[in-house]
């Protein structure tokens, strides 16, 4: 990664919440930020990416009308001490501040809508 090779004594990141959904987006912007804070990317994904995300997309899947069997108690709990150690693990690396704490100083969010025509290669 590009990035990574800028040699800096320092390296800061922002980013919103969209990245809380992606862990493995999670770990590339902590190893950025903190070179090898979480270990090699498979270790990451087999100890904290898995069972956090099956046990979240199994219980998406049991909400569903699909008849899918709820993710069982222990995986939950897995899932569960996981998300905690890593939160634990990445305390002193990553500063957490949800819309509560930043309502009051974050702009009123705007959309807009623009519609353009395709050119007849597109």
């Amino acid at each position: 990664n590009a990035v990574a090779r800028v040699r800096t004594p320092r390296r800061i990141l922002a980013s919103g919440y969209p990245i809380q959904n992606r862990l493995d987006e999670y770990w590339a912007l902590v190893n950025y930020a903190r070179p090898n804070a979480l270990g090699p990317y498979d270790r990451f994904r087999a100890y904290f990416e898995r069972p956090i995300v099956d046990f979240l997309d199994g219980a998406a899947a049991a909400a569903a009308p699909t008849g899918t069997e709820p993710p069982s108690a222990a995986d939950e709990m897995l899932a569960l001490k996981r998300a905690f150690v890593l939160r634990d693990e990445l305390k002193d690396v990553v500063l957490r501040r949800g819309a509560d704490v930043l309502g009051a100083d974050l702009p009123r969010r705007r959309d807009w809508i623009v519609e353009c025509r395709l050119a007849p290669a597109q």
